[in-house]
């Protein structure tokens, strides 16, 4: 049987984002093991016949002598569980999932490249330190000679072509997680009511949270019965993340509705009219997939990521980042015009089912995995071309 290996840095991603796609991995044989921090999510894995194993990674920290360790563990984990393909999934995973790998004599890696993270988005001095370093450390991830790297978008795959980290052939795209749209299915409200807004992610300014809440004063200004609603947990291991005592502000004043972390987003997405996601950067963003595939006309940043997923004027709007007045503008549009945002919401459901099912991305993940192994037995190298 084929041992399959999943990496991250935190269970409720893995949860939230690859679930399904081990789900179909089980169902085609493979023996699916997931390593990460323990957290609230890992009972939910283990209930799908996935095999866990605790593995200690701090999100925040780049000490050298605190990573050391987390390389070690890593080592010891590809050694105890021997996996015939290691997925490493977030960035953390990614970088000391790929050295170890090497290390350690697995014979297939992938590596995916979920957008492009704080790091490359904060400006500033420090930041573009700090980006030096982390170029060095993907450049060995990604030496493993027989590994696929995955990204979610092209603009971030070329993007990493000219930093010169992704051998030629080595990458390839595929666009997000994939969303199961017999979960995720349009339930039309019938009741008369104002417009809901609703914003899915995790509280981070870097999700464009700051202008959604500066273009839900804005609207409500001409229309104050317009509802905002923020859906996502707080971060506090991420440098951007936004204090509680914001959002609770937020809310105190009566701007946004903050529901915190939810696991109900599809009976969320059944009771919005409009979802929103004014985001810096992305790789592909599910809540947009998911909203998407919910029926709903969508409203985002025209960046990487969000334009994957948001066509201008046939499923959605796009806006200039970080403008909260053009983002109002945008919201306005919908909330005035019913008809539109049926018409877009119709045009996002086939978008999604065409383009980014669960099923097809899955197949297209486990194509992967098969030409990686096939290249590993032949003692070829695969490059990605040939699953493109």
């Amino acid at each position: 049987m084929r041992r399959l290996l999943y990496v991250a840095n935190a269970s409720w991603f893995f949860a939230s984002q690859r679930i399904g796609l081990a789900r179909r991995a089980l169902a085609e044989g493979y023996e699916v093991h997931f390593a990460a921090p323990p957290d609230a999510s890992t009972s939910q894995i283990e209930a799908q016949g996935i095999k866990f194993h605790p593995l200690p990674m701090s999100r925040r920290s780049i000490l050298p002598w605190s990573e050391l360790g987390t390389l070690e563990r890593m080592k010891q984990t590809l050694e105890r569980v021997r996996p015939d393909i290691l997925h490493l999934i977030t960035p953390k995973a990614v970088i000391y999932g790929g050295i170890a790998a090497q290390r350690t004599g697995v014979p297939a890696v992938v590596s995916s490249i979920s957008g492009l993270g704080y790091v490359f988005i904060k400006r500033g001095l420090r930041a573009a330190a700090l980006r030096r370093a982390v170029r060095e450390a993907y450049s060995l991830a990604f030496s493993h000679p027989n590994n696929t790297v995955i990204f979610e978008n092209k603009d971030d795959r070329r993007f990493f072509e000219l930093l010169g980290v992704v051998r030629q052939g080595q990458a390839t795209v595929i666009p997000g997680a994939g969303v199961d749209c017999d979960v995720f299915v349009p339930r039309p409200n019938l009741a008369e009511r104002a417009p809901v807004v609703v914003l899915g992610a995790r509280m981070l300014w870097d999700k464009g949270i700051g202008e959604f809440v500066e273009a839900a004063r804005l609207v409500k200004r001409s229309c104050p019965e317009v509802r905002f609603v923020l859906a996502g947990g707080t971060d506090p291991d991420n440098p951007a993340a936004i204090p509680a005592a914001v959002l609770e502000e937020w809310k105190a004043e009566g701007v946004v509705d903050w529901l915190g972390r939810r696991n109900d987003m599809p009976d969320i997405l059944a009771s919005a009219d409009i979802a929103c996601l004014p985001s810096y950067r992305e790789g592909m963003p599910t809540f947009l997939a998911e909203a998407a595939s919910s029926g709903l006309p969508l409203v985002g940043t025209d960046v990487p990521g969000c334009r994957e997923i948001i066509e201008h004027n046939r499923n959605g709007l796009l806006v200039p980042e970080r403008d909260g007045v053009a983002l109002a503008a945008a919201l306005l549009t919908l909330v005035k015009d019913k008809d539109l945002r049926q018409r877009m919401g119709r045009d996002s459901r086939g978008m999604v089912v065409e383009r980014f099912s669960l099923e097809k991305i899955a197949r297209q993940s486990l194509s992967v995995y098969h030409s990686l192994l096939d290249a590993a037995r032949s003692g070829a190298n695969i490059t990605a071309a040939q699953v493109d």
